[in-house]
């Protein structure tokens, strides 16, 4: 990865996005407790899922017109651009915390800024991902997947550190301020990146072209053999994954086991840590056959999963005391960080190359909307079964789904013929470059 850090303008792009990475981790940590502590039982996890559901509603709906701009303006400057705007969002947001509102206001307020920051970031995700080849090279792209998920990583560490310790000394207010200086520092690096950007011959997006327009990232998943199957297991996996880490866990700790902030926070530390190693030893990787690895990843996931379940569901009617559950549950994120490494970093780098650089806007923005598509009923399903039952109800019932969804996937022949072509692809983009270089040096 030196090489890849010794180019200017992805250290501009990984230092700016590593920044406010750290600032939001923070502030979503912060803001998780604070919703518990305004309500705990009564609602606390409902509201939570409200929190996760309304974020994800918004990038699925947005995504796919993100992904269209992303692929006609200037990627760089869409992300300075809703870098600014997020900060000046966050900066609000401490003007409606000093106003002192009943907390069935106050509640209401939050989950506007967060509708208004998610749709910030449906525009952010989709220029940030197809932008990573024209910054770093198709070359490289393997290895800029493993150095960004480092800042996943990094920024769990940091601003898990940050948020608990903040919410617990001084409060919410802070860890929003330090979550909008944060956005301010990245837009500011995103500002010097330099990429050799052409504009479109065609007309700047135009009402009677839209829609088509839209629709063109959905054929495009119909025109690849096994794509579109591809991404309907991910969305099934999102399902079961999202509402058990995202709200189970939290009110696990939080309500039902009445554990501090810190016990919390050290269980994502060593997750983040564990993505981090992951990361980097799966960057580095030489991956030879990508559909073995995919399917040994899918395989190792969910074993994860099911596992954490099980210790979830142990703790829940006291079969085992909590210090032991503490520490099978360590031992489960560290678990699942490699298996999530393993999987997703070969599939991204796969998708990336198998897609055509000037359509990389729109279809990777339906693809997020397509695996995100089915999260926010998972997530306000799980908020309410967590509510009327609890925690371990709710992990018995994603294991289930899980179990099934993987054995459908296994048994699907479309997606080994997805992954194998990409496979075919890149050895004949390989063979061709070594050509080309022998013909250089002749």
């Amino acid at each position: 990865m030196k090489k890849l850090f010794k180019n200017r303008n992805y250290f501009l792009l990984f230092q700016g996005s590593l920044v406010s990475a750290i600032g939001t981790s923070l502030y979503s940590f912060a803001a998780g407790l604070y919703v518990q502590d305004l309500f705990g039982e009564d609602g606390g996890a409902v509201y939570l899922s409200l929190f996760v559901a309304i974020s994800i509603i918004v990038q699925v709906i947005f995504s796919p017109i993100a992904g269209l701009i992303a692929d006609k303006w200037n990627k760089i400057r869409i992300l300075y651009i809703t870098d600014f705007v997020r900060a000046l969002l966050f900066f609000a947001t401490l003007y409606i915390l000093s106003l002192g509102f009943e907390k069935e206001i106050l509640i209401w307020l939050l989950l506007g800024v967060t509708a208004l920051a998610s749709l910030n970031q449906a525009f952010f995700g989709p220029a940030a991902t197809a932008v990573i080849p024209e910054v770093v090279g198709e070359d490289m792209i393997q290895a800029a997947n493993g150095a960004n998920s480092i800042i996943g990583s990094v920024q769990g560490i940091f601003g898990i550190i940050g948020g608990m310790f903040l919410y617990a000394l001084v409060g919410f207010e802070i860890a929003v301020l330090i979550n909008a200086i944060s956005f301010i520092f990245s837009a500011f690096s995103e500002m010097f990146i330099r990429t050799h950007f052409k504009k479109t011959k065609e007309k700047p997006i135009e009402a009677q072209h839209f829609l088509s327009d839209i629709k063109f990232g959905f054929k495009y998943l119909f025109s690849k053999e096994g794509l579109f199957t591809l991404m309907m297991f991910s969305l099934v996996l999102n399902f079961c994954f999202t509402p058990l880490f995202s709200v189970g866990i939290p009110y696990l700790f939080r309500t039902e086991l009445a554990r501090t902030p810190f016990e919390l926070g050290a269980t994502e530390i060593v997750f983040s840590i564990s993505m981090l190693i992951a990361g980097i030893l799966v960057g580095g990787m030489t991956i030879k056959n990508l559909n073995k690895t995919v399917r040994k990843g899918i395989i190792y996931l969910s074993g994860a999963f099911i596992f954490t379940s099980m210790i979830m569901v142990l703790i829940s009617y006291n079969i085992i005391g909590y210090w032991l559950f503490y520490a099978l549950f360590i031992i489960a994120n560290i678990l699942l960080a490699f298996t999530m490494m393993y999987t997703n970093i070969p599939i991204n780098t796969g998708l990336m190359k198998a897609i055509e650089p000037n359509v990389r806007g729109r279809v990777f923005a339906t693809i997020s909307a397509l695996s995100m598509g089915a999260i926010p009923l998972s997530v306000i399903a799980g908020g309410f079964i967590i509510n009327q039952a609890s925690v371990a109800l709710l992990g018995i019932i994603c294991s289930g789904i899980l179990i099934i969804t993987i054995f459908i996937m296994l048994r699907n022949k479309k997606i080994p013929i997805l992954l194998n072509g990409i496979d075919a692809d890149a050895k004949k983009a390989a063979r061709l470059a070594e050509l080309n270089k022998l013909q250089e040096t002749a």
